[in-house]
């Protein structure tokens, strides 16, 4: 394949890890592999859940233990592939930096984002925030500090899968911005089931992609990119009561904010995700890192 890397170097980093890995898959394989994984992993977990919502089990916990133990046990499916077939450190898939410092820089990231998001949109009158509804405030503070451990793993989970598994490999395989290219899309097609999915949701699943795996370029490591990613979902489904990618959140939340007006500019039934606004902020946010990474890398 033509080299279109433009700078982007498959030689270190993450890519330079994944040198030592002793299977090389073509990105098709790859794609439908990692779904495979994604699959069989929630599955079995989501049998168990569902027969515990029918035993009585409330929505909140058999959501909880879903994000915890479903997405939980697909990154024990990538660790064993990875330990075991590929031979490689598991670390090496991009966690091999400090924690703390990487992990909460992600995380603060991830507010700052969807902060800038919902203060545009509502300056814009695509949201509007709704006061003394049921299940909102300090009330439910617990709940909503519980659930945020579910959305640590599923936020996590998915950047294992995608951009700490798939992306170095097939960056060194391919060139990196062709392995941005394809581990961006597969994580749009991970969402493509849920409610609101149109046009717009599909843009800005996959610019969300390109800025994450931009993101683990630049940081050489996936752990802030884990703390964005969850951020992004806790602070907009348990903060602020929006749908998380059309997902309506439970638990309750701080606040409530509901859409109004079009929904190019509200995100609809979708969220924050399926605005124009989101668009526009992770289009800049992904052109700033690429600015970066060229000069700094």
């Amino acid at each position: 394949m033509k080299d279109y890397s433009n700078g982007f170097s498959a030689d270190r980093g993450l890519f330079g890890l994944a040198a030592d890995s002793k299977v090389n898959r073509n990105f098709i394989w790859f794609s439908i592999f990692a779904y495979m994984v994604m699959i069989a992993g929630g599955g079995l977990v989501g049998i168990a859940t569902e027969i515990a919502r029918i035993s009585g089990v409330s929505e909140y916990w058999t959501t909880f233990f879903d994000l915890v133990l479903g997405f939980g046990t697909i990154s024990l499916l990538v660790y064993l592939i990875v330990r075991f077939r590929e031979k490689r450190l598991f670390r090496d898939i991009g966690f091999q930096k400090e924690f703390v410092g990487n992990y909460f820089k992600g995380f603060a990231v991830g507010i700052l984002l969807m902060l800038i998001c919902i203060s545009l949109m509502t300056v814009f009158g695509g949201m509007e925030l709704v006061i003394n509804t049921p299940n909102t405030g300090i009330k439910v503070l617990p709940s909503v500090l519980i659930i945020l451990f579910g959305w640590i793993i599923q936020g996590g989970t998915e950047e294992v899968l995608t951009r700490g598994w798939m992306l170095p490999l097939l960056g060194r395989r391919y060139n990196v911005p062709f392995a941005i290219g394809v581990t961006s899309i597969f994580f749009m097609i991970l969402h493509s089931g849920n409610n609101g999915m149109t046009l717009m949701p599909i843009l800005n699943l996959v610019l969300f992609g390109i800025f994450a795996a931009l993101f683990v370029v630049n940081e050489e490591s996936i752990w802030g990119i884990c703390g964005m990613h969850s951020a992004w979902n806790w602070i907009q489904g348990n903060i602020l009561g929006i749908s998380v990618s059309g997902t309506d959140p439970v638990g309750g939340s701080l606040l409530k904010f509901v859409p109004k007006g079009n929904e190019i500019l509200s995100g609809g039934i979708f969220g924050v995700e399926g605005s124009i606004v989101c668009t526009l902020v992770f289009l800049l946010a992904s052109i700033y890192l690429i600015k970066i990474i060229k000069e700094e890398k």
